[in-house]
Formats: C-alpha cells, sequence, structure tokens
C-alpha cells in the first residue's frame, strides 16, 4: 500500500489544482496495493483523475500508449499535467463520464455482448 492518506493526496493536489476548491473521492481499487486513483470533483463536476503510480516509470507508459489510442481515434482522457511528489509520480488527466464496461455489460443481453467483444477487439487489433 503506498504511504499517502486522503489528506496528503489532497496537499499535493492544492499545489496542481489551485484557487479552486475541490473533494476528491476514491476510485481505484487502493485496498490491493498498486495505484491510487481518485477522482477530482471541482465545482459539483467531475473535472479529473488523479492518479500516483506505485512503480516507477509508469507515467510515461500511459501517456504514450493514450496518444497511441487517441489516433486509433479511440475517446481518451487528455492529460493535464504530470510530475513528481516524495519520488513518486502522479498524473492527472481530464474526467470521461461514463460506465464501466465490466460493471455493465450483465445487462446486455448475450447477442449484443458477443458484438462488442468483438468490436473491441476489432479495435484492439488495430492498435497492435
Amino acid at each position: 500500500m503506498l504511504p499517502y492518506t486522503d489528506k496528503d493526496i489532497k496537499d499535493i493536489l492544492t499545489t496542481i489544482i489551485t484557487d479552486v476548491e475541490f473533494t476528491i473521492i476514491p476510485v481505484g481499487n487502493h485496498d490491493i496495493g498498486r495505484n491510487l486513483v481518485y477522482k477530482v470533483v471541482v465545482g459539483g463536476e467531475n473535472r479529473y483523475i488523479f492518479k500516483i503510480y506505485s512503480l516507477a516509470k509508469r507515467r510515461m507508459r500511459e501517456i504514450e500508449a493514450s496518444e497511441l489510442l487517441r489516433k486509433s481515434n479511440m475517446v481518451v482522457p487528455k492529460v493535464v499535467k504530470y510530475g513528481e511528489s516524495n519520488s513518486r509520480e502522479w498524473i492527472l488527466k481530464e474526467y470521461i463520464d461514463g460506465e464501466l464496461f465490466e460493471k455493465m455489460y450483465t445487462r446486455i443481453d448475450m447477442d449484443n455482448q458477443l458484438l462488442l467483444f468483438a468490436q473491441m477487439g476489432e479495435e484492439l487489433g488495430k492498435i497492435h
């Protein structure tokens, strides 16, 4: 587990997001000891995703992957800022509202699930 409290995260963010009040909501799987991921809400609107990486040199891989996906016409959140705090890399990206596929696909009938999986496979094939 990364050694950060929600207060630590908010303190880091106040150096990045200035002159605006915001709240943070944990959205990652913090209990598994990997990256810490937070939704940042500014003025009642979901504005950003903030991530602190558990491993070094992951941020640039994510930025490069985002650029690759953007070139394939996928909807990808833009990187707003990135940096380091206490020798840990972090990234601030725009928030894209939506529902996680893993949480909603069971509400879709089997024929449409198969269609979606086929379409996702085609898009992944284009990336590779």
